[in-house]
């Protein structure tokens, strides 16, 4: 098998299209093309690049040792560095202290009983268990539901290597610190320290996926 072919398959198996792994190593679509036509060969900065990502070795890529072989390579990343472990770590983390941080003082609510008027702070289980269907606790229950299916997926990513989930991960971490902050800004005048630090760990987290997907974070092999 060519170097060309070796490539061509690892990418396929990894899910990237040749666009995808061109804006990886910051090279042109034609480059990445070429290399997996065998009309040209990657420089040794991108060999060393594309065999970090795929998880395995440089003798592989040249073509002294055969795909069997290289699972027991140097090269290839123990679990707890490959992207659907930090992943699924990742998300089951950030859940775990999202759902400390909605304890906290989330919303400065007036009430008025008797004649008697009264500021009370609330958390996000009081307006998702106790309040009504305003719009702004629909919207909290959405958000809430979406960390909870990061759980979910973080805990099926343990058991599972689909880079679709991983995609879908990413995505529902944006839509819920879209939400977050729309929540914010409807009741800016009544947010309390929880609903800060709710909306900070939130793009945290969506910072942090980028990071992992752009293989900035950690080194990655699937």
């Amino acid at each position: 098998m060519t170097t060309g072919e070796k490539l061509t398959n690892l990418r396929k198996k990894e899910g990237f299209t040749q666009e995808e792994l061109a804006d990886k190593l910051n090279v042109s679509r034609q480059a990445v093309s070429k290399w997996e036509q065998n009309q040209a060969f990657p420089e040794t900065e991108k060999l060393v690049q594309l065999s970090k990502l795929y998880g395995v070795s440089l003798d592989y890529l040249l073509g002294t040792i055969t795909e069997n072989e290289t699972q027991d390579s140097p090269l290839k990343q123990p679990i707890y560095q490959t992207k659907t472990f930090f992943t699924s770590m990742w998300s089951i983390g950030y859940g775990l202290l999202m759902l400390l941080l909605y304890i906290m003082p989330y919303l400065s609510v007036r009430g008025e009983v008797m004649g008697f008027t009264f500021t009370s702070n609330v958390n996000v289980y009081q307006l998702i268990f106790t309040g009504g269907l305003q719009i702004g606790n629909i919207l909290i229950l959405i958000a809430f539901l979406l960390m909870i299916t990061q759980i979910v997926m973080g805990i099926i990513l343990l058991f599972s290597n689909k880079k679709d989930i991983m995609r879908h991960r990413k995505i529902i971490s944006i839509i819920e610190f879209g939400l977050w902050v729309l929540i914010t800004v409807l009741f800016i005048g009544a947010v309390q320290s929880g609903m800060i630090f709710i909306v900070f760990f939130s793009l945290v987290n969506v910072i942090g996926l980028t990071k992992v997907e752009q293989n900035t974070l950690i080194y990655v092999n699937a």
